[in-house]
């Protein structure tokens, strides 16, 4: 078989070269190859399913929070287990019994980080759905201040009104809280010690930190057998200031006791550091 081939050349077009001889095609030469013998696609297939498979990258370990700004500590006394509300993914409240103008809470950290001063704000509404006033957290009324995944504290709110009804509720309360992240001159600091007296409490607080602290506030919240919070009482350490691993004493007093009985104990501390 002759075949004509064609280059592309300068000037005018295609220019005919010399006739080349097309070797022929020797068909013998492969007649006796077996289909599975050639190398082709599914040889490569086997090549790619004999490779391992890549394992997964792991997943970051969490970073958990270090440092006074992320320390936290509760003293528990006593057998009841607190009974509070919980939901995943959401700081949750779960309301005492009212004492006057006071609303005590336990508060359960569902989220997935650190959450710092639980403040709660809102209105409080009687019975028949009446506003009777606004209704605020105290500068460390929370404890502990600082609550880890999954932990619980206790607090207090107060109704901003002079005359304050029985049968109060809060309206859509507001829950507001930091991060470790965010600057903070609040941390927590350890109750020791908690012991019951004639009127309320006394005990000893410390501050695990290395540098001192201003103004360590008390919180002692009673529940009954059954783990139901009763009420919360708040109180200061004796000495105004603690130096880095030092100590103080404090009584919290509980003359307004009413006959409440505490069948379980949560105290904590938290104080501020400039």
């Amino acid at each position: 078989m002759v075949a004509t081939v064609l280059l592309a050349g300068c000037g005018n077009g295609p220019e005919a070269v010399s006739d080349v001889e097309d070797p022929a095609v020797d068909d013998s030469a492969v007649e006796g190859v077996d289909e599975a013998d050639r190398p082709g696609v599914a040889d490569e297939e086997d090549e790619l399913a004999d490779e391992p498979e890549p394992e997964p990258e792991p997943e970051p370990e969490p970073v958990v929070p270090s440092g006074p700004r992320a320390y936290t500590s509760m003293l528990e006394v006593g057998d009841p287990e607190p009974e509070f509300d919980q939901v995943d993914g959401e700081v949750t409240l779960t309301f005492g019994p009212q004492h006057r103008n006071v609303l005590p809470f336990l508060v359960h950290n569902g989220t997935d980080e650190f959450v710092v001063r639980v403040e709660v704000s809102g209105l409080a509404v009687d019975a028949d759905g009446t506003t009777i006033g606004a209704v605020r957290s105290p500068a460390l009324s929370s404890h502990p201040s600082v609550l880890e995944p999954g932990a619980y504290g206790f607090g207090e709110v107060y109704v901003e009104a002079s005359d304050v009804p029985d049968g109060l509720v809060l309206r859509d309360p507001t829950v507001d809280y930091r991060t470790v992240a965010q600057e903070d001159r609040v941390v927590v600091v350890d109750v020791t010690e908690v012991n019951e007296v004639a009127d309320g409490f006394a005990g000893m607080v410390a501050n695990p930190h290395a540098r001192p602290v201003d103004t360590p506030g008390i919180g002692i919240a009673c529940l009954d057998a059954d783990g139901q919070l009763e009420r919360v009482f708040s109180g200061y350490a004796s000495r105004n200031e603690i130096e880095g691993g030092g100590s103080s004493s404090f009584t919290v007093s509980a003359w307004d006791r009413d006959g409440v009985s505490c069948a379980g104990l949560l105290a904590g501390a938290a104080a501020f550091q400039w």
